[in-house]
């Protein structure tokens, strides 16, 4: 953990070790933990929305005004109204395997509250993930424990000569 320098005997014999790099691994152990921390809350907030919408939302039937093309495939834009007879428009997930064609009906899952959250039907890429989550976020708890446990032994290291 610690670089630790070359004894050294001062004039009353006693060893000296100077402790050197301590704070920097400290620092970098602390990195890694908001790292790892910040993921996980990602992680955690986008199941979270997923959820919400899958449970509170509304099913509308929209219709496919447009069409954005990138390098991952295809994104459905889609009119629909909510249920106060509003319009709004929702850009879907990438999709190659569909022929798109403007005018064609597709359905959204919309928050009633807040309109803006909405989906394209089916759910864009949802069974991946979950499957990322169900292993991304295990991997960064269990890496955030370890960090902040080797923060704290550096720390006590440095605090606690």
């Amino acid at each position: 953990m610690a670089v630790i320098d070359s004894p050294k005997k001062c004039s009353t014999g006693e060893v000296v070790v100077s402790m050197r790099g301590t704070i920097a691994e400290l620092a970098l152990y602390l990195v890694i933990l908001a790292v790892a921390a910040t993921c996980a809350f990602g992680v955690i907030r986008m199941n979270v929305g997923w959820i919400r919408l899958r449970r509170e939302g509304l099913r509308a039937n929209g219709v496919l005004v447009g069409v954005l093309g990138s390098q991952q495939g295809l994104r459905p834009v889609v009119r629909f109204e909510d249920c106060h007879g509003r319009s709004h428009e929702v850009t879907g997930g990438s999709t190659k395997s569909r022929v798109l064609n403007p005018g064609d009906p597709m359905g959204v899952l919309y928050l009633p509250r807040n309109p803006s959250k909405a989906e394209v039907l089916p759910l864009r890429g949802r069974v991946g993930d979950t499957i990322f989550s169900l292993i991304a976020f295990p991997v960064l708890c269990l890496t955030a424990i370890w960090t902040l446990k080797e923060a704290i032994l550096v720390a006590k290291s440095v605090l606690l000569p």
